[in-house]
């Protein structure tokens, strides 16, 4: 049930028109974890010229690479939940892998939340 909730509160905020700073709660009330703050406030609204040079392909368009990219630049995780919900749109990713994506990348970035 909570794997349901995630994918809804995530995939599901681009219809509702959420700012970068209520996608960024939501990922963190989603993933259990605590983003520096630099991160919180410093979203940038797409994917950057960095992004697109290293994913030309969907064949570069791989988990660990994607995962990588975003611990490197954590001011696009927005503009890359973005992405990839857009490539889950035209059926090139599988919610549940862009999921994992984000979920590990978050945990690299931030500090997780201890469960009670």
């Amino acid at each position: 049930m909570r794997w349901l909730m995630t994918v809804l509160c995530l995939l599901s905020a681009s219809a509702f028109g959420y700012s970068a700073s209520e996608r960024i709660r939501h990922m963190e009330e989603a993933f259990r974890v605590v983003l520096p703050h630099t991160v919180r406030v410093n979203q940038k609204p797409v994917v950057s010229e960095a992004f697109r040079a290293t994913f030309q392909t969907r064949r570069d368009l791989q988990p660990a690479q994607l995962i990588d990219y975003l611990t490197q630049h954590p001011d696009e995780l927005v503009a890359v939940r973005n992405y990839l919900q857009q490539l889950i749109d035209a059926g090139w990713m599988q919610s549940e892998t862009a999921v994992q994506i984000l979920d590990q990348a978050t945990h690299e970035i931030g500090m997780p939340i201890p469960s009670s």
